[in-house]
């Protein structure tokens, strides 16, 4: 059996993004921790930017709104696996019964902190020269 996150507000990371109803809603998956317990929960949003608040939720992502440019140019969700921001988690019960955890809100994570996960990267040699 599941546990569920319990609700409240958490640090969370997005993990993954995926589709349903032939991709007419999108569905954020983001990873949350509490006491050691690393719980996945979802948000969905219509796919269409013009509806829905999909574009709000990756404008808070990228900690700026988006241009024009950036729009006409197409937004692919699935660049933002691995930005954080904050999640409001409530439990709410689905058609067929079940309770499950789901994200109500997104908010921007506090001034200051890191909005991005770090990267693992390996320094190449020509690296390390330059920095000694």
């Amino acid at each position: 059996m599941t546990v569920l996150a319990p609700e409240g507000e958490y640090t969370a990371e997005l993990k993954e993004v995926s589709y349903k109803n032939e991709n007419k809603k999108c569905i954020l998956h983001f990873e949350t921790e509490l006491e050691g317990n690393k719980h996945t929960v979802q948000k969905e949003s219509p796919t269409s930017f013009d509806t829905g608040g999909l574009r709000k939720d990756l404008e808070l992502l990228n900690g700026s709104e988006f241009t024009t440019k950036q729009v006409e140019e197409g937004i692919e969700p699935e660049s933002f696996v691995g930005h954080k921001c904050r999640a409001y988690v409530v439990h709410k019960r689905t058609s067929g019964g079940r309770v499950v955890a789901v994200v109500s809100v997104l908010l921007p994570v506090p001034a200051g902190a890191a909005t991005k996960a770090p990267a693992e990267t390996v320094e190449s040699p020509s690296d390390m020269a330059a920095a000694a």
